[in-house]
């Protein structure tokens, strides 16, 4: 008898990674893959900065101050990293934050104390850096990843508050306490080991507040709102685009599947609200100096053209309904958000808000067009343009300021410097 034993079947690679999109996808189906995800929540977050980051060794040398320190550090990551799950109220986007900026400053800071330090048993907190500090931790290791006045603004709150020299005082605040919070004030622990911290983080109570990061209240509300509607929205986007057949006549023209009669009939409303063209403008000798004249023309040109492939995608959309042209992926990416009342990816050319329906950017789009249309058909657009439009329908707005700012330096001979912008609203 021959024992055959294939190997080959008994060895597994394993691979760690995190994700990226540029894993491939053959990678992916040819594997098994499991998604480690760390827990969320600040006692979490304190939990992995304790067995990861922060050594017994290193936070019980002398001074004694180096312990509540890395205390100091480890609750502000905490509350950097808890803020990302409630976008856009902790942060008005998603940062890179991660255990390699708190190991930074907890390296900073080590250095900052032992040369303060030299072996003492204590040193005196009013000696420590402040200022270098909060502006090491908001501008460079934590704020160079930020990109938004508001969010700067409000990581540097956060520098200020922790990294101060009342931090050393007895019952100084980890946050400051609303109203209407039902938690207890929770207080820097006066401890001055590595065990006493530690002991303290895994005493704290599993169910968090809020305001341990410095949120209202109902922001957990608002965020489990925005889960169920982000579920609701993408629910919307697979449903109603099955094969089943409409309960009438099984043959003929009034044969289909449900949801391609009921987008024929929305696309058909769409391609008849919007114009058949939109004419760019023609340049005409000494229209072409005039900024505003430049501006329009943009406008015209970037519309036009963004009016043709609507009208032609929608087209295109019917004839695949009717059964005149078969469907294919270019197909699909319209559909399948028309269907979900979403809007076509390249169809955004301008700035729109997130949840606005197909339906009400047809709408806007179709009145954006006529405002141009009407300006670029009127006898002196130079005057049309400087009455009665409608500002928030313009694709670039700051550009119609600043062609407004160039054309009246240029009528008038003065430099752009000497002009100061100013904007009255009517009453009326």
């Amino acid at each position: 008898m021959v024992y055959k034993l294939q190997l080959h079947n008994l060895f597994r690679l394993f691979l760690t990674m995190e994700v990226n999109p540029k894993v491939p996808k053959t990678l992916l189906r040819s594997s098994y893959v499991l998604v480690f995800e760390p827990p969320s929540g600040i006692k979490a977050s304190l939990t992995r900065s304790y067995t990861q980051a922060i050594t017994a060794e290193r936070s019980d040398s002398r001074p004694i101050q180096r312990s509540k320190m890395h205390f100091i550090v480890a609750w502000f990551n905490a509350v950097v990293q808890e803020r990302l799950r409630y976008i856009p109220i902790g942060w008005s986007k998603f940062y890179e934050f991660n255990q390699a900026d708190q190991k930074c400053v907890l390296v900073c800071v080590d250095q900052w104390i032992d040369s303060m330090g030299k072996g003492r048993e204590a040193i005196d907190p009013d000696k420590i850096p402040w200022d270098a500090l909060q502006t090491m931790v908001s501008q460079s290791i934590f704020g160079g990843k930020i990109d938004n006045q508001f969010d700067q603004k409000i990581l540097q709150s956060l520098v200020e508050y922790y990294f101060r020299k009342e931090t050393y005082d007895v019952d100084y605040p980890l946050y400051n306490s609303f109203e209407d919070s039902p938690s207890e004030q929770l207080v820097i622990p006066d401890y001055k080991t590595y065990a006493d911290f530690f002991g303290w983080t895994k005493q704290l109570p599993n169910v968090e507040s809020p305001a341990w990061s410095g949120l209202p209240m109902n922001v957990e509300k608002l965020n489990q709102i925005k889960a169920a509607e982000l579920l609701i929205f993408n629910t919307n986007v697979i449903q109603g685009t099955g094969d089943d057949l409409d309960q009438g006549d099984d043959e003929g023209e009034n044969a289909g599947a449900k949801w391609m009669i009921t987008l024929k009939q929305k696309v058909a409303r769409y391609y008849d609200l919007l114009p058949l063209q939109l004419d760019t403008l023609k340049r005409v000798g000494h229209m072409v100096k005039n900024p505003l004249f430049r501006f329009l023309e943009r406008e015209v040109s970037v519309l036009s053209s963004l009016l043709q492939k609507v009208r032609s995608d929608l087209k295109l959309v019917m004839d695949v309904c009717t059964g005149e042209k078969k469907s294919s992926n270019y197909t699909k990416s319209i559909t399948e958000p028309l269907c979900a009342e979403k809007v076509p990816e390249h169809w955004k050319k301008y700035i729109v808000p997130a949840q606005m329906t197909a339906t009400e950017w047809i709408t806007d789009f179709q009145r954006r067009v006529d405002q141009v249309q009407k300006l670029a058909s009127s006898g002196n657009q130079d005057s049309a343009i400087r009455e009665g439009i409608w500002f928030g329908g313009l694709l670039a707005p700051e550009a119609y300021l600043i062609a407004t700012q160039q054309a009246t330096a240029q009528q008038h001979g003065w430099s752009l410097e000497e002009l100061e912008l100013k904007i009255d609203f009517d009453p009326a």
